[in-house]
């Protein structure tokens, strides 16, 4: 927890120490097999109020008008990648609003679509959520551009970001789709094995990067990555070339 002592007066004086961040509660993931929803529920019981969920998720077919709920509160997109064949992948984020008595969670959206969905409480982290990151990602024996590529060379993929502060976390969704994936460097938190494929995982560094590694087989790629603070205030990061909002970039 985060405990904050303000004076007002002739001046504001803010002093907070830090938290700590945790992956807290039992993970959930839900695959849709058909091409006919417009939307899917997560029932899910946070383990404490104020705490943060990330819902991830990967859809085969392109979809618009993204929202999710936790029955009462709207959650913030924080961003999605680039469709690529006819695929796009999202993270939304809860931050710090989390409420034992809201378990409604569900994701909608416009058009039929199926695909993948993941769920991940995590608690400290009271600087609050960073949904736009500036990241690098790498993909070995692949050449690149566009929204996609689909090099069979390919055998790792990783995703990383600076954190703003030490011991920061980064939630890392990363999808392949048509192979299934394994996190190598990073917590492993969910894993989907039907297509199209992917990781729902995380990761913390005292200082500087923090990264998330997977390997991979010959699909196009897809990564998103959300920050979560244990101090300071969330602000945004500028993005950088071929990034969308959400810190994401695909090969």
């Amino acid at each position: 927890m985060k405990s904050c002592l303000t004076l007002i007066g002739l001046a504001l004086l803010s002093v907070c120490a830090s938290g700590q961040v945790s992956a807290v509660g039992t993970p959930i993931k839900l695959h849709i097999a058909s091409g006919t929803s417009t939307g899917t529920s997560l029932a899910y019981t946070p383990t404490g109020n104020s705490n943060t969920v990330i819902i991830g998720g990967d859809l085969q077919t392109a979809a618009s008008g993204l929202t999710a709920t936790d029955g009462t509160t709207s959650l913030t997109l924080g961003g999605t990648t680039p469709t690529a064949n006819s695929r796009i992948q999202f993270v939304f984020t809860l931050c710090n609003l989390t409420n034992t008595t809201h378990t409604a969670y569900a994701v909608n959206w416009t058009g039929s679509a199926n695909g993948n969905f993941w769920l991940q409480e995590y608690s400290g982290n009271t600087g609050g959520c960073n949904t736009t990151v500036t990241a690098s990602s790498t993909t070995s024996g692949s050449t690149c551009s566009g929204a996609g590529c689909t090099s069979s060379a390919a055998t790792t993929s990783d995703i990383s970001i600076v954190l703003d502060d030490a011991n920061d976390w980064m939630v890392c969704l990363m999808s392949d789709g048509g192979n299934a994936m394994t996190m190598t460097v990073g917590n492993q938190r969910l894993n989907e094995t039907n297509s199209p494929e992917g990781i729902l995982g995380d990761n913390t560094a005292s200082s500087g990067a923090v990264h998330c590694t997977a390997t991979i087989g010959s699909a196009i790629l897809r990564m998103l990555a959300v920050e979560l603070r244990v101090s300071g205030n969330a602000s945004a990061i500028t993005l950088g070339p071929n990034m969308t909002v959400g810190g994401s970039i695909t090969f």
